[in-house]
């Protein structure tokens, strides 16, 4: 019934799936299918740049860390339990409950990464604010530079160097 090889390999799994599962996009990152694809840029200048911390939940998987948080929780405790007795019943309800908020959770850490925010003065005269993830302080483009704004098919926005 209860398996600590079987259970463990199932952590393994979903743990590993659950930190390298959606990786941020970063300026330099494209996906497979934004290659060989012309995408629409805006010229600008950057008028202000500022570190930002990114953290929170993704709207398109806001609820997958809480699902599976419960999922494991509360199969682990009725592999262990058994779930026989109203006692067992209530500690599976209990661990499902405690597994969904550590499950949210562990997503919200596994979302939190640096980011630069840029106000920018587009060559159109419009003035916007993009949010972009970064890896390293050394990639947040400097005040006053030339940028472009590239908006790729699938609606992401980058924030790229007009300047060699």
């Amino acid at each position: 019934m209860f398996s600590l090889k079987n259970n463990f390999s199932y952590l393994l799994i979903t743990t590993f799936i659950i930190l390298f599962g959606c990786i941020d996009k970063k300026s330099s990152i494209y996906n497979p299918e934004e290659v060989g694809i012309i995408m629409d840029t805006t010229p600008g200048i950057i008028i202000t740049s500022r570190k930002v911390i990114i953290a929170g939940l993704k709207k398109d998987t806001q609820y997958w860390g809480a699902a599976i948080g419960a999922t494991l929780a509360g199969a682990t405790t009725y592999g262990l339990t058994g779930g026989d007795n109203v006692l067992e019943e209530a500690a599976i309800v209990i661990a499902v409950i405690g597994g969904a908020m550590a499950g949210t959770a562990i997503e919200e850490m596994r979302n939190k990464s640096d980011g630069v925010e840029y106000t920018i003065n587009t060559n159109m005269g419009d003035t916007v604010v993009v949010v972009q993830a970064i890896s390293k302080e050394s990639e947040i483009i400097s005040d006053g530079s030339k940028i472009n704004i590239v908006r790729s098919n699938d609606g992401y926005i980058r924030v790229v160097s007009a300047e060699k």
